[in-house]
């Protein structure tokens, strides 16, 4: 194993992480905020930490340290996922993502992260995904062509009957990036994650 000087400690099943160190630590950015989350999970730890102060003050210091610390770890965590998401391979997907009150977009991508990226929009506005092409997408915008608003071919108020497609879709194959993660562990383009070590 060849081992470069900044790179990361972690060994897991004989591979070594090939992340760059974090300043003044053994480990890279992804491994400390595991180590961070693990850490801030751990009750055990926070009730020594705790015990171990001699006044309440202290204590309610360290508290509140601990929770900013959660916050922070969660935040980058879900940096991160952003991140691998847009890595991942192409999945070609009809999506519905809700642009505002009364606006639901209803287009096709292989890349959905990215197409988030280029709305604006966070994960919580894709209300719903599907496996699909292009034909899939048209079928959806002839099926709901009585809800089409404004200029825009893609543009559709939020009917009930959209409303209930979506809820259908949700049902049957759950969050779109879980859909989308289950579609490329199948098709064996990408790996299993162990859960101990999942991101």
């Amino acid at each position: 194993m060849v081992v470069v000087p900044d790179q990361c400690n972690i060994v897991w099943k004989g591979r070594r992480c090939t992340g760059l160190r974090v300043e003044h630590l053994l480990v890279c950015e992804r491994h400390a905020i595991k180590i961070g989350e693990w850490a801030i999970r751990q009750e055990e730890v926070r009730s020594k930490l705790a015990d171990s102060l001699a006044t309440s003050a202290i204590a309610d210091q360290i508290s509140a340290q601990v929770n900013a610390w959660g916050d922070h770890w969660s935040q980058q965590r879900e940096r991160l996922a952003r991140e691998r998401a847009e890595r991942r391979p192409p999945c070609p997907v009809v999506y519905y993502i809700r642009l505002s009150e009364d606006r639901i977009k209803i287009g096709k991508s292989d890349f959905l992260a990215r197409r988030l990226k280029a709305f604006r929009v966070r994960e919580e506005d894709v209300l719903a995904a599907e496996p699909g092409s292009y034909q899939e997408e048209t079928r959806r915008h002839h099926q709901f062509a009585h809800l089409r608003t404004g200029d825009y071919r893609e543009d559709f108020s939020p009917g009930d009957d959209l409303m209930e497609h979506i809820a259908q879709l949700r049902a049957k194959h759950g969050k779109p990036f879980e859909l989308i993660t289950r579609i490329l562990t199948e098709q064996g383009r990408i790996g299993k994650i162990p859960d101990q070590m999942a991101e």
